[in-house]
């Protein structure tokens, strides 16, 4: 459920460090964020963030 909240968020091309997205989403830390997101979608959250926002149809 974080992480679906995490990637809308993213998606909407809102904005934020990791650090600052890990505490907004109930992450224990940055690297539990990032853990979650390389477990979810196979891939850095930095790459995951920039597709997500073409995906969108954003530019980053």
């Amino acid at each position: 459920m974080r992480f679906d909240r995490l990637v809308q968020h993213l998606k909407a091309g809102a904005s934020g460090t990791w650090t600052e997205l890990a505490q907004r989403f109930g992450y224990y830390d940055q690297a539990h964020l990032a853990r979650d997101v390389k477990q979810f979608s196979g891939t850095t959250p930095t790459k995951a963030r920039a597709a997500l926002i073409d995906v969108a149809g954003m530019s980053p």
